[in-house]
């Protein structure tokens, strides 16, 4: 930040997944304005911010599972202490508590392809649930490849659910469905925020909302 400050700039647009260096951001730039890309506590000050509603990516994934007669859903989650991970176990939860069913298991992902797979083939196949939401696209690339490799059908055995859309999604065998981020409008929403921050005007926070994509890993 810095950097920043002694070259000048009128302000800072911060993408960062964890709420501490968010508040670190904020602590530093010395009266520069800032745009968060990001999440903060809840108690955190007022500061400009431009986030995807992950919470409700969470739930769109688990109530369209719900719908579709899934009662054992399962979540394979990012890292826990990160805004994006901890808000998507977050609208899980709440979508499992709105049908009236308990979570089924949790387990603590990294976001990577090889994590995925690694669950995917320790997964004890006497306990597959009827569907797993995985935190992203990449997660769900490595469970389904070790699926792959131990016969397990997808979706006629359990159902999978991914979140991102990477550009790969569509083209899985079988192809994923998977919760769509708005990330071209993210950037252009950052930029009018960052603008209006730097003309004076007050803190705001803008949501925007996921998207469900539904292809052929679900029932």
């Amino acid at each position: 930040m810095y950097a920043f400050v002694e070259h000048g700039v009128q302000g800072i647009a911060v993408v960062t997944p964890r709420r501490e260096t968010a508040e670190i951001a904020l602590a530093k730039a010395h009266g520069i304005p800032v745009v968060l890309i990001g999440g903060l506590p809840q108690s955190a000050a007022p500061a400009n911010r431009v986030i995807v509603d992950q919470t409700l990516g969470g739930r769109l994934a688990t109530e369209f599972l719900i719908e579709r007669g899934c009662r054992r859903i399962a979540h394979v989650s990012g890292p826990v202490g990160w805004f994006d991970a901890d808000c998507r176990v977050d609208g899980w939860r709440e979508a499992l508590a709105s049908a009236g069913l308990q979570p089924h298991d949790l387990i603590v992902g990294d976001w990577s392809a090889p994590r995925g797979y690694e669950i995917g083939q320790a997964w004890d196949r006497r306990r597959l649930p009827d569907a797993i939401f995985c935190a992203n696209d990449l997660t769900a690339v490595g469970l389904l490849a070790a699926f792959r490799e131990r016969r397990i059908r997808v979706p006629e055995e359990v159902s999978v659910v991914g979140f991102d859309d990477l550009p790969t999604a569509a083209y899985l065998h079988p192809a994923l469905t998977t919760v769509r981020q708005p990330l071209e409008q993210v950037g252009e929403l950052c930029v009018q925020v960052l603008l209006s921050a730097i003309s004076g005007e007050s803190p705001s926070l803008q949501a925007l909302p996921p998207t469900l994509v539904v292809r052929h890993s679900t029932r």
